[in-house]
């Protein structure tokens, strides 16, 4: 039997999404199969390929063709920051010139034109917080540690989406990459979870907001699976009773559990309530794949300890998004280095096969080409971003080098297996 509780955070989001608390229980469920799989291999269409200025940097017929790339891709991705702040703090008149518009539009008409890159379809994925995952993204007039609900950095948001929404041939945005995260983050040493409803109704007027720009765009939130299994599932899971906090959610109260967390955090992104009348607010769900590589189903091995474990993981992707297709904007096995470059293939084989029984509208790998790490040279591009590999904490503006080591192809031009694991056909 379980237990179900209401703690003030869950009534809060239970009387916003109109979702309510009960005493009621039962028992628990007996474990559902796993459904059948295939090897999960995507069309064309499906194939999306992240480009940005560092990529082009490699572009030509001897080294990456990229006539070829188009081949291979139905899809260009950007992936855009709301604001880089490594750019400091720019006068309010020169702001605009860093917001996804401009930049994405930046690398449209500059370096992607001069490179020979053209695709007629357009997706930009819009991170809000900040690389190392501590902090959010804001205008340099939102103040130090701006929130979601500070009307300043609301209004600079949707702004931001809404001339987004104008960009030629745009066709998909994800508002936020794993924005989930933001639920289970602290700042200063206090929890942000008592915000993450500002910022499910923000994302709702920026969705309305795209729609009255642009009606034929698609438009979805962004999380992260890793964080959503590993830290929403038990929490949320111990909360309504059906386990102890601490210990890991059995098999047979998995989708329970799963469910339970997609209520609070997932699913009052993609519509406003759970009536069957309740107005959407989202086509698709972005869904971020980059595990934690030594914590369970992995346990650091790219093709799982044990394989049926990493099934189950995934098993209730579509459940969490409520039927809806999902959309994987940035996939990767992370290594420091790219000797390990081999073991990016072997997780996504594994990945593909796990997703293949959820309808997938594209997916994308988190870098098409590694970005050059020189150490004993005047300049070092991948210390550009990660602040040449200093220690920082995680509210830092920096990536962990692993960012520089994401590409399906290497710096040198060496196309890895995991591009051809990642293009094969069905």
């Amino acid at each position: 039997m379980f237990r179900r509780v209401c703690t003030r955070a869950s009534l809060a989001l239970a009387l916003l999404f109109a979702w309510g608390c009960d005493d009621e229980g039962g028992d628990s469920a007996p474990v559902e199969p796993l459904p059948e799989y295939s090897d999960g291999h995507w069309a064309k269409a499906q194939r999306g390929v992240a480009l940005d200025d560092e990529d082009v940097e490699i572009f030509s017929p001897s080294a990456v063709d990229p006539a070829a790339i188009a081949d291979d891709f139905g899809l260009l991705v950007m992936n855009r920051p709301f604001h880089n702040r490594l750019t400091g703090c720019p006068s309010e008149a020169e702001a605009p010139m860093h917001l996804p518009r401009q930049t994405a539009e930046r690398l449209l008409d500059r370096d992607f034109a001069a490179a020979g890159v053209d695709y007629q379809n357009i997706a930009v994925n819009v991170d809000l917080l900040s690389p190392g995952r501590g902090a959010l993204l804001a205008l340099c007039t939102a103040g130090n540690t701006p929130r979601f609900d500070n009307n300043a950095h609301r209004a600079a948001v949707l702004a931001a989406f809404e001339d987004l929404a104008r960009l030629p041939g745009i066709d998909h945005i994800t508002v936020g990459l794993e924005m989930n995260r933001y639920y289970h983050l602290s700042i200063g040493g206090a929890r942000r979870d008592d915000d993450y409803s500002n910022w499910v109704t923000l994302y709702r007027e920026v969705y309305a907001a795209i729609k009255a720009v642009n009606p034929a765009v698609k438009v979805g939130p962004g999380i992260h699976w890793g964080t959503f299994m590993r830290l929403t599932v038990p929490e949320v899971a111990a909360e309504y009773g059906l386990i102890e906090a601490g210990s890991s959610v059995p098999d047979a109260d998995l989708k329970a559990a799963v469910e339970f967390a997609a209520r609070r955090t997932v699913w009052p992104l993609l519509r406003a309530g759970l009536r069957s009348d309740a107005a959407p607010s989202a086509d698709y769900l972005a869904i971020s794949m980059i595990p934690r590589q030594q914590e369970p189903p992995f346990n650091g091995n790219p093709a799982g300890e044990v394989e049926a474990e990493v099934l189950r993981h995934y098993q209730y992707v579509p459940e969490v998004a409520l039927g809806l297709p999902v959309v994987l904007p940035q996939i990767d096995w992370e290594t420091q280095s790219g000797a390990n470059a081999n073991s990016k293939g072997t997780y996504l084989t594994l990945l593909k096969k796990a997703l293949s029984h959820t309808p997938i509208e594209w997916a994308a790998w988190r870098r098409l080409v590694d970005i050059p790490e020189i150490l004993d040279g005047p300049i070092n591009p991948c210390g550009a971003y990660t602040g040449d590999n200093q220690t920082r904490d995680q509210s830092s503006l920096y990536y962990s080098v692993d960012y520089c080591f994401s590409g399906m192809i290497s710096d040198r031009a060496q196309i890895r297996g995991v591009y051809n694991i990642f293009t094969a056909n069905p």
